[in-house]
């Protein structure tokens, strides 16, 4: 969870670390991926953002960001808005 937290603060090369740690650690999960595209994406590390925008797509061919519910549980719409936004900024429809 750490991952998510830091990313939600705007810690975002915490929130790189803490991301792929749990890659490494527990394997691919598209929440952890969706975020690790997003955070990359937010400090300007495009190429890497759409690299990982790829392979999340590569592991979820159905991933859209109009259907990916887990975006809309925060309680402040404008962390919603900045995480959808990073990820579309990646690459990801």
């Amino acid at each position: 969870f750490m991952g998510f937290a830091s990313f939600t603060a705007g810690r975002y090369e915490e929130s790189i670390e803490a991301m792929k740690k749990a890659l490494d650690r527990f394997g691919p999960f598209i929440i952890r991926e969706a975020f690790l595209t997003a955070a990359y994406s937010e400090l300007g590390r495009d190429d890497e953002a759409k690299a990982m925008a790829q392979q999340l797509l590569k592991r979820h061919p159905k991933f859209s960001l109009s259907s990916w519910t887990y975006a809309r549980t925060y309680k402040n719409p404008e962390d919603t808005e900045r995480l959808l936004n990073a990820l579309r900024k990646a690459g990801l429809k």
